[in-house]
């Protein structure tokens, strides 16, 4: 499983997307740190901490899955080469992605923690405050990665599984604003939903690798 995961990796740093989303989140979040750092005088719109927040779990929401269907998941066919080229299931293929692709994502976050940090001190809160946030960020980024590679390996295209990860990563951060108490709920759903895609993953696609194989 190491080598399985460490080989995932590898090729997500290899990808130019993965780059090119770490830098325009970095860019993005500091840029409303400059021009958004003091909030907006809006009734009702809360503190410029939770403003930041918002603005951060909305960006998360859509870039997240256009990260993962861009640099993670690949097709059922894929997946069925991975499979013969590496004498390994589908399921350990796919449970290796979804920790490599939860591991790159969290590495993105954390990518912006200097323009968190900025906001924290322009905040005058408690520095607890900036690992209670990104306690409820990496569970989205787990949530996010195993998503995405259901909804990549049912819609069996990148494009298609974006938009269904996209439209459920929007869904759970309205009925779930990122916080800590979310981080058991989320893992289990990412758990549970890895473990269900592995599991039909082998009972379909299997056979696949062991006819080509043959």
């Amino acid at each position: 499983m190491y080598a399985l995961t460490w080989r995932e990796l590898v090729s997500i740093g290899r990808a130019p997307g993965f780059w090119a989303a770490t830098i325009g989140y970095t860019f993005l979040l500091f840029m409303i740190v400059l021009v958004w750092g003091h909030g907006l005088p809006v009734t009702g719109a809360g503190t410029n901490w939770q403003q930041f927040n918002a603005a951060q779990s909305a960006i998360l929401s859509v870039l997240l899955p256009w990260t993962a269907a861009r640099c993670g998941p690949v097709r059922r066919t894929d997946l069925v080469m991975l499979s013969l080229v590496t004498a390994a299931p589908p399921s350990r293929l796919l449970m290796a992605r979804w920790l490599a692709v939860s591991a790159a994502l969290i590495c993105l976050t954390l990518a912006a923690l200097p323009a968190t940090l900025l906001m924290q001190e322009i905040a005058a809160i408690p520095p607890m405050s900036i690992a209670a946030s990104f306690a409820g960020t990496a569970a989205l980024c787990a949530l996010v990665a195993a998503v995405t590679n259901v909804c990549v390996a049912i819609f069996d295209g990148a494009l298609s599984g974006w938009l269904a990860a996209t439209t459920i990563s929007v869904a759970a951060g309205l009925l779930m604003p990122l916080s800590p108490a979310v981080l058991p709920i989320w893992l289990l759903m990412a758990t549970g939903a890895t473990f269900v895609i592995s599991k039909i993953a082998d009972s379909q696609l299997l056979h696949l690798a062991q006819e080509a194989a043959a």
